[in-house]
């Protein structure tokens, strides 16, 4: 019953207009590219009312690996995410400390369970492998996305990767 309450709007966040009390970005951050993350926290932060908050759940590059991990493009953004870049968490830090009035309310890295959803699109992804090569694709698609989930799960686990759910608040 929350029909009256809620809006969803499908539309390219650089276009959006207007000013929302709350704004949810959901592994959208990571699509961005590292090029336009000023822009994607800046909208946010123009869009928001005084005292608005946002949720951010953002996929993220651990700390120590990130100055290396930018400068590079890994197997991920070559064969899955063609242009995608996972952001650190300092990255995250500065960027709206610098660009924004946003300040953060919480955070909290929900990485170590994430692994235990990869798990499960993998096995799912396998249960379905019949009805996947039916619909024309080959092995090596299939050994690509079970590298991909399995690489992933390990990265969660080994805290190599992880996956945060932030909340700013537009402060006045």
């Amino acid at each position: 019953n929350l029909e009256n309450q809620v809006t969803f709007i499908l539309q390219d966040y650089r276009e959006m207009k207007g000013s929302f009390s709350h704004i949810i970005s959901i592994e959208m951050i990571e699509a961005v590219g590292k090029h336009f993350l000023t822009r994607y926290f800046s909208k946010i932060n123009n869009l928001l009312v005084p005292n608005g908050k946002a949720f951010i759940q953002a996929i993220t590059m651990n700390n120590e690996y990130y100055p290396k991990y930018e400068k590079n493009t890994d197997w991920i953004q070559k064969h899955i995410f063609p242009g995608g870049h996972l952001p650190s968490p300092d990255l995250i830090k500065e960027l709206v400390a610098k660009h924004t009035t946003l300040k953060i309310e919480s955070m909290s890295d929900i990485g170590y369970h994430y692994a235990s959803t990869l798990r499960e699109w993998h096995d799912r992804f396998l249960d379905n492998k019949d009805k996947i090569l039916a619909l024309g694709f080959d092995q090596e698609f299939i050994q690509k996305w079970r590298y991909y989930f399995a690489s992933c799960e390990a990265g969660f686990k080994t805290n190599f990767l992880h996956d945060f759910q932030f909340i700013f608040k537009k402060e006045v």
